[in-house]
């Protein structure tokens, strides 16, 4: 009523009457005015602009690329919401379209574009004739419209040779003549009416010219707005060994979508072992963290399955594909086994949502916020600053908390709603994490192209040149997208090259036998064979003989713990790949 009306009343009505002490009935009404509810929402509609000025940045659009706005929802009737975006983006709104229904419409125009799924049209197919299975898109924007199709047989039959197809549209507009076909199947361009419901018959001749009875013997194509796929709402992945979140398909993906990485398992596993097992937990989200985005499984290879042992390092392909309906399909395959796994366990580490781990799980990314905050006050860019203790941080905390302590009487709406703000939370500190951990990554990434470059002008070819020169090129686009991870793989291999054209002067060689021989406690179990291997060593340097100093420090290398091991961070991950 307050889109109309400058103020209204509150009724709450109740399933029995209220009364007062003297037990007398009470109507509980309360006045509002347009003022005070404006004041109540107000946030919420900046919240919601601020999406979509995102969404528009996102697609690297501003306001004045858009030609005008489709208002979608009864909310979108509030006057203060409709000024709001218009004072915020001045963007044309067509009010054509009722709010309450264009979401009806829409799905109605985006069903009308589908075709019948396999599955279906398997389940009906009429065996006892003939069947061609087209393809075509049943709305577009085009004159010209492709249209093909392969033809199958009756059930326990064989096609004749010499077929053909006639594709004619009913207003009698257009004719494809007789289509020869090839491998029993056939192409065509139909031609459209513009603006309207174009129907077709489809006939199939043999080389005698008899009609065969087929199915399906019509369709439609309409001409108007195209509708594009629908896209991939959140990124999809898999979890690995170091905790972090491999992305197989991003966001904004068309629908459907298929992407195969490799990767390497990081133990062994041998016949028959139950509860040794290697575990890819698939995860959904945008965060480089993998527990802050949400488990949808786990695919899992177990000892139970394999018949030949499955060592540490070996190749996994793993294949993750989503449907036009989002449904998730995942695969392992590995080479060395010639075996495919594709069980995923939806259940391992995706228990009951319980309002006290959500509780748990908030001081968690509070305490995060809090580091955060505390690094951000003893930074001196003020910029960086601004942004990592601007008050959105603040208030996100608050409306979370005000969620879970919903949350905590048992309502599994409301349950549900504190587990998605709290990953919405967790998302907004990775975010405010990469602003900090940014200026670091960039100047060690300079760093190391800087003392990389000094080294190839002192002791390199023109192919360590090359190498350095098509890394800098590829980081481009990555400091662009100020994207950490990258980046700092970007810069292991600048350093890589580096130690690769110091590794061919014996003084390297030198160097790290000093540096390793200094310390041999670090080897733990290994210290006698060190101590071993550092006196073979010295003597190997008082001769000279640097072949036999290289393989020296080789066999050290190797005796090295790895550094994951030396800190332990929080969660460890069961996961059991890595890139």
């Amino acid at each position: 009523e307050l889109s109309r009306r400058e103020e209204t009343n509150i009724i709450i009505y109740t399933g029995e009457k209220i009364k007062d002490r003297d037990k007398k009935s009470i109507d509980i009404s309360i006045p509002i005015k347009r003022a005070e509810f404006e004041s109540l929402i107000s946030h919420d509609v900046e919240k919601t602009l601020n999406l979509f000025d995102q969404v528009l940045k996102n697609q690297g659009l501003s306001s004045d690329d858009i030609s005008h706005l489709i208002l979608v929802g009864g909310s979108t009737k509030i006057p203060y919401l409709r000024n709001r975006l218009k004072e915020r983006f001045n963007i044309p709104t067509n009010y054509s379209i009722d709010p309450m229904t264009v979401v009806a419409h829409g799905a109605a125009i985006f069903a009308a574009a589908q075709l019948v799924s396999k599955d279906i049209t398997e389940s009906r197919r009429n065996y006892s004739k003939v069947f061609i299975k087209l393809d075509y898109k049943p709305i577009t924007i085009n004159i010209e419209a492709p249209v093909g199709g392969k033809i199958f047989p009756k059930r326990d039959e064989s096609l004749p040779s010499g077929l053909r197809v006639q594709i004619t549209s009913k207003s009698g507009d257009w004719d494809s003549g007789l289509l020869e076909t090839q491998e029993d199947a056939f192409y065509t361009e139909a031609i459209l009416r513009p603006n309207k419901v174009n129907s077709f018959k489809i006939s199939l001749f043999d080389k005698e010219g008899n009609n065969i009875e087929v199915e399906p013997n019509t369709f439609s194509i309409t001409h108007g707005m195209e509708i594009g796929q629908a896209p991939l709402i959140r990124s999809i992945g898999v979890e690995l060994a170091d905790g972090s979140f491999s992305k197989h398909l991003l966001k904004g993906a068309r629908l459907p979508a298929r992407r195969r990485f490799l990767y390497y398992t990081v133990k062994t596993v041998s016949p028959g072992e139950e509860t040794n097992a290697i575990n890819i937990p698939i995860r959904e989200g945008e965060s480089n963290i993998a527990e802050h985005n949400a488990h949808l499984g786990t695919l899992k290879i177990n000892g139970s399955e394999i018949k030949r042992t499955l060592p540490e390092g070996s190749e996994i392909e793993i294949t993750l594909s989503i449907d036009e309906s989002r449904h998730i399909t995942a695969k392992a395959f590995s080479p060395l086994l010639n075996q495919t796994f594709n069980k995923v366990l939806v259940d391992v580490v995706s228990p009951k949502l319980e309002p006290k781990h959500l509780e748990v799980d908030f001081k968690k990314s509070e305490e995060e916020l809090n580091k955060l905050i505390l690094k951000a006050n003893n930074i001196g860019d003020d910029e960086i600053k601004n942004v990592v203790l601007s008050d959105s941080v603040n208030e996100d905390i608050d409306e979370v908390w005000n969620d879970v302590e919903l949350a905590k009487g048992g309502d599994p709406d409301a349950i549900e709603k504190a587990d998605r703000r709290i990953k919405e939370l967790k998302e907004k500190i990775d975010s405010l994490n990469s602003v900090l951990e940014w200026p670091i990554t960039l100047e060690k990434y300079n760093e190391a192209v800087s003392d990389c470059k000094s080294i190839i002008d002192k002791h390199g070819k023109k192919e360590d040149l090359d190498k350095l020169t098509s890394l800098k090129k590829e980081a481009e686009k990555i400091i662009k997208d100020k994207d950490i991870k990258h980046l700092e793989s970007i810069t292991k291999e600048v350093i890589s090259l580096q130690t690769t054209i110091l590794a061919r002067e014996d003084d390297f060689w030198i160097a790290a036998f000093h540096e390793i021989k200094n310390n041999p406690s670090i080897f733990h179990a290994h210290q006698r064979r060190a101590e071993k291997l550092i006196e073979e060593g010295r003597i190997a340097l008082q001769r000279k003989d640097f072949d036999s100093l290289k393989s020296i420090v080789f066999e050290l290398w190797n005796y090295l713990p790895e550094l994951e091991r030396e800190k332990i961070d929080e969660k460890i991950s069961d996961s059991g790949i890595r890139k």
